[in-house]
This record gives C-alpha cells, structure tokens and sequence, in this order.
C-alpha cells in the first residue's frame, strides 16, 4: 500500500513492506521508518476519513 506524501519528515511517499521481522511504513525518498505509534496514526485515518469525491466538469460547461 502506499501513502502519497505523508511522510512526517520529508514529505515523501510511503510505503508497506515486510521481512522476514514483520511490517513496516517507511519513506520512498528519505527512508524514514515511522515508529509504531505513527504506523497505527495513519492507518487509523486511513479508516476514519472518508474518501473526497471531486465532482467532474459537465461537458459543454465554460
């Protein structure tokens, strides 16, 4: 899964990935790993906030 620039430090993508030590969120630029508690923060508003939904434009709408 992956989380477009939330990245506490840098900004930057993050990513889920396992081994053989369990799973983990880390940073695609910087390479931050989140701790636990950030790891359970974003995966709870993940479930929380609903989806934005942008309207399209109407054909013919100037």
């Amino acid at each position: 899964m992956f989380w477009l620039k939330q990245c506490p430090q840098c900004g930057g993508d993050l990513i889920d990935e396992s081994d053989v030590h369990g799973t983990l969120i880390s940073c695609l630029q910087c390479g931050r790993t989140l701790t636990p508690e950030e790891e359970r923060a974003l995966r709870q508003g993940l479930r929380q906030r609903p989806r934005a939904r942008t309207p399209l434009p109407r054909a013919g709408a100037a």
